[in-house]
C-alpha cells in the first residue's frame, strides 16, 4: 500500500496549503515500517516507492497508534469516529495488545479532521486516496 505515499504528495500540493497531510509510521502491523525513522525515510526514497521519492508532507517519529502505548491523540480520535472495518483480520499479524474495537486496523487507515482539529470520519486502508476528496472539499 507504500504506493500511497504518493498520491499523499498529490493531495498535499492539490490544495494548495489548505489541506495538512500528516504520516505516522507505525511497526504494529506486521512489522512493515520497520528500522529507524531514518531508515524508514531511506526506504521510501530508494526502495518503495524508489526512485527518490520524498514527501512533500511531514511523517512523525515512528509510533504506536494501538496497544497500552498508543499515542494519545490516537485514542482520542479513534474513539470519537466509528472504525471503517470491524474485524481485526489478520489477528495474527498484529504487534500489540490489548486489542480495542477502536483500534486502527491496519497500515494507511485514515483520519479526517476538520478546520478545528475534531476527527470527522476514518476511511479503511483500501481506501484510495482520491476517494477522500470529496469529503475533504466538503468541510473546506
Amino acid at each position: 500500500m507504500t504506493y500511497q505515499y504518493l498520491d499523499f504528495n498529490a493531495l498535499q500540493e492539490s490544495f494548495n496549503g489548505a489541506l495538512a497531510v500528516v504520516g505516522v509510521p507505525c511497526a504494529q502491523f506486521y512489522n512493515q515500517e520497520p528500522g529507524s525513522n531514518a531508515e524508514i525515510m531511506n526506504g521510501l526514497e530508494h526502495v518503495w516507492p524508489g526512485s527518490g521519492f520524498i514527501p512533500n508532507f511531514p511523517l512523525t517519529e515512528k509510533s504506536e497508534v494501538n496497544g497500552a502505548n498508543r499515542l494519545p491523540l490516537y485514542a482520542w480520535a479513534t474513539g470519537l469516529c466509528p472504525q471503517p472495518v470491524a474485524a481485526f483480520n489478520p489477528a495474527n499479524l498484529l504487534m500489540y495488545s490489548p486489542l480495542d474495537s477502536n483500534d486502527v486496523r491496519w497500515n494507511f487507515e485514515k483520519i479526517l479532521f476538520d478546520k478545528m482539529g475534531q476527527p470527522v470520519k476514518r476511511y479503511d486502508p483500501s481506501t484510495l486516496v482520491p476517494e477522500i476528496i470529496p469529503d475533504i472539499e466538503a468541510l473546506l
